[in-house]
């Protein structure tokens, strides 16, 4: 079920994304806890309270973790060995250089109740060109391991085709879905977003289904 992000009566100070992530956490984490989710996300939500959060609830999290913003991180981290692994693969056109550096238990922030969480960095290069096509940084409750840390990557970069497949086909192919629809004052706008989710899932439902629809 998804949270709608907006202020409710009484309510001054803007919503938020990290708002409405708490917001589902407490209504629907014991409800799914039984499914042993892995959440994703971006770098909003690599902060501890939130992360503790998630752990309370029994889930796992892989969130994107910017340098820029968790500056004591970056830095332990710049201080630390981390442990590599480097990985070719055929492509279809080209060779690809899959980079993987990673590094377990490192504070989150500079406090004396930091939370501990393991730490990856990943890099894909052109063999043949040198061209970087992807950097990022994340962190995560799960130990990460030579073994598990290119599925690690491929589940923290799967949030792209979440974006891909779901919101830009809400928004580009047919349903019209914007950021705010502009109607009413308190409940039309969030109505609408939820007839635009309903009809998403139910014609893929009919797609993968019914061969005539």
């Amino acid at each position: 079920m998804a949270e709608a992000i907006m202020n409710s009566d009484g309510q001054e100070k803007q919503d938020c994304e990290l708002k409405a992530g708490k917001r589902w956490l407490s209504a629907h984490g014991e409800e799914y806890q039984w499914l042993g989710m892995t959440l994703l996300g971006d770098d909003l939500y690599s902060n501890q309270p939130f992360c503790e959060m998630v752990m309370e609830k029994r889930m796992s999290f892989i969130f994107t973790c910017k340098p820029d913003s968790h500056k004591w991180l970056t830095e332990t981290v710049e201080h630390s060995f981390l442990e590599e692994k480097v990985v070719k693969k055929w492509t279809g056109r080209s060779n690809q250089i899959g980079t993987y550096r990673w590094i377990n238990g490192v504070p989150l922030r500079d406090s004396k109740d930091a939370l501990m969480v393991n730490y990856l960095y990943l890099q894909t290069r052109n063999e043949k060109t040198g061209e970087v096509g992807y950097t990022n940084s994340l962190v995560t409750n799960k130990k990460i391991t030579a073994e598990n840390v290119e599925h690690l990557a491929l589940c923290a970069r799967a949030r792209w085709k979440i974006e891909n497949e779901h919101n830009n086909v809400l928004k580009n192919r047919g349903y019209h879905l914007e950021h705010n629809f502009g109607h009413g004052k308190q409940d039309a706008c969030q109505i609408f977003l939820l007839l635009n989710l309903l009809a998403f899932q139910f014609h893929t439902i009919l797609e993968l289904c019914d061969e005539d629809y």
